[in-house]
C-alpha cells in the first residue's frame, strides 16, 4: 500500500491498483508477448484465473511517493531485448506518473522467457 499527500488531501493506493496499471501498460508495448509468473504462488494462482493484469508485477513502496516495479516478461523471439526494455521502461514511468502522481524510482525487467 502507498500512501502520499496531496494539495487536495491524502491518497491511499493499494499494491493490486498499481500493479494493474502496470500490467496494462506492459502489455500494450511492443515486442512483449506477455507476462511470467513472478514466483510459484503466481504460478499456481494464474492455473486458477483465466487472465490477470497484474501477473508479473511487483511493487515496492520506497518512500511518500516514492515506488519500484519489478517486471516479469515474455518477449518476442528475434527482437533486440535492450530496445524493448527501454519501451517498457520509459512507458511505465509516464503511465505511473500521469494516473497516480506517483515517483517511479526505478524500473527492473526479467526477461523470463522469448515466444515464437
Amino acid at each position: 500500500m502507498v500512501n502520499y499527500e496531496t494539495p487536495l488531501g491524502k491518497v491511499t493506493l493499494s499494491a493490486e491498483v498499481l500493479e494493474t496499471v502496470v500490467g496494462l501498460a506492459v502489455n500494450d508495448c511492443f515486442g512483449v508477448a506477455g507476462m511470467a509468473a513472478r514466483d510459484t504462488m503466481d504460478s499456481i494462482v494464474s492455473l486458477l484465473k483465466k487472465a490477470r493484469l497484474d501477473k508479473g508485477v511487483k511493487i515496492f513502496p520506497m518512500g511518500d511517493d516514492i515506488v519500484s516495479i519489478e517486471l516479469h516478461i515474455m518477449v518476442v523471439y528475434g527482437l533486440n531485448i535492450a530496445a524493448v526494455s527501454r519501451s517498457i521502461v520509459s512507458k511505465i514511468k509516464y503511465t505511473v506518473e500521469e494516473l497516480t502522481g506517483l515517483t517511479v524510482h526505478e524500473v527492473t525487467i526479467c526477461v523470463d522467457d522469448m515466444k515464437a
